[in-house]
């Protein structure tokens, strides 16, 4: 990915539970904007489930910072999830 400047940013992929997909992207998208702003990184969910499986692939783009302020953010969103 390219941002700006000529500089290239990493991505990376992470496994989403199902049962925490519709809170990390809340109600009209509102989640996941808000995580994006506050990490600096872009967010993107997959949009279809794979069948079967227990998790959904979110792809994070940005620069190691912001890549790694977004994951604790999401990680965050998960485990309040999991506690419900």
């Amino acid at each position: 990915m390219e941002l700006g400047g000529g500089d290239v940013y990493p991505s990376k992929i992470i496994n989403i539970p199902n049962e925490a997909v519709g809170r990390i992207i809340g109600k009209g998208g509102t989640m996941i904007k808000q995580l994006a702003a506050q990490s600096g990184a872009r967010i993107k969910m997959q949009k279809q489930q794979t069948l079967g499986s227990p998790t959904r692939p979110l792809t994070l783009e940005g620069s190691p910072l912001a890549i790694s302020a977004a994951q604790g953010l999401i990680m965050e969103q998960i485990n309040e999830a999991q506690q419900r």
